[in-house]
């Protein structure tokens, strides 16, 4: 009997071990795998980390660069930059920097323009002589000072807001005339900007408000003014940094005006 009893009380030692390496060797999976989770989280996060130092860093240098242009532009010297569309490199920080400035008196102002002027760039962009008169029409009501009665039609169409009677604030505004789609819109914004406050400069414009310059005269017999050429020019200033991450463009829209005290006023600030 006693035998037996060392035999039981032995085999149950044993059990009693095996099972307790068995809660061990658990216990040390369980760790090695939240180590490992730890670690793939903590690199994570320090990924995160470096991209987002990596786009900060990229934005401010874009909005250096912004700035450098705004300085080469009001410049006196061999050193100015032209607002001519060409781009120059310079290095802020660790980024590599693309500034490149266009002077925008060649777009169509949507405030100013004469109807037969915005008629003749739709047509240009490829809309058809009804289409075109139409949206021509919507346009030159949404910034008229009278009200036509169109809020209804607005309200038909579903669209949220209807005409302010006031100037165009921004491009982006003319999204919300009645008849205008997207894809009218990305063909149109190219070619408008509603600060230029004057008749496109035919010297300056692109080929198709030259185009569209040329159809309302002889179609029209506009007679078109493009101002003088002394007073404040307007600037698109475009900055793109390259650094560690995906690249970052800044643009900003001004006003440079020599006689004035700031010589520049920022119009537009955005990112692209």
């Amino acid at each position: 009997m006693r035998r037996d009893e060392r035999r039981v009380r032995d085999g149950t030692g044993r059990g009693q071990r095996g099972f307790a390496l068995l809660i061990v060797l658990w216990t040390l999976v369980l760790l090695a795998l939240l180590a490992t989770t730890i670690t793939e989280t903590g690199r994570n996060e320090a990924r995160i980390a470096s991209n987002l130092v990596g786009a900060a860093n990229a934005e401010a240098a874009a909005d250096g660069g912004v700035a450098a242009g705004m300085f080469h532009l009001l410049i006196a010297n061999d050193q100015h930059w032209a607002a001519n569309g060409v781009a120059h490199r310079l290095v802020v920080g660790h980024e590599v920097v693309d500034v490149a400035m266009s002077d925008q008196d060649g777009m169509l102002d949507p405030n100013q323009s004469p109807p037969p002027l915005i008629t003749a760039l739709l047509r240009q962009i490829g809309l058809d002589d009804n289409t075109a008169q139409s949206l021509s029409n919507a346009i030159v009501d949404w910034r008229s000072p009278t009200d036509a009665g169109l809020l209804p039609m607005y309200q038909a169409a579903h669209k949220e807001f209807g005409p302010p009677h006031q100037p165009f604030q921004s491009a982006a505004e003319l999204g919300l005339v009645l008849g205008m789609t997207p894809r009218i819109e990305a063909l149109l914004l190219p070619h408008i900007d509603p600060f230029v406050q004057s008749t496109p400069d035919p010297d300056l414009a692109d080929p198709v408000v030259a185009a569209a310059l040329q159809d309302a005269i002889k179609r029209d017999h506009v007679a078109l003014d493009p101002g003088s050429t002394d007073g404040p020019i307007l600037v698109l200033i475009s900055a793109t940094a390259h650094g560690r991450g995906d690249a970052f463009t800044r643009r900003a829209l001004v006003r440079f005006d020599s006689s004035a005290d700031p010589p520049f006023t920022t119009l537009e600030w955005y990112q692209r």
